[in-house]
């Protein structure tokens, strides 16, 4: 089975002001955080949910504290 992460924009959200980020400093860091998904190819995007592999998924994790939830492809 293959493992993939999935983290919404909302998620994120959620994470950063969790992480004690006021809303408009959390919304910044959200669009930096996109950004940096999309212009690596580190995920892919349907609408404003992220799709990613373990190692971006472990990096949004160490760099922003952003927890993706995992799911299993049979």
């Amino acid at each position: 089975m293959t493992k993939i992460y999935v983290c919404t924009e909302e998620s994120i959200l959620l994470d950063l002001i969790y992480e004690g980020l006021e809303v408009d400093e959390a919304e910044l860091k959200l669009h930096s955080i996109v950004d940096e998904l999309n212009d690596f190819s580190k995920a892919y995007n349907v609408g404003e949910t992220h799709i990613m592999g373990e190692l971006a998924a472990e990096l949004l994790k160490e760099k922003y504290g952003v927890i993706c939830n995992e799911e299993k492809l049979i």
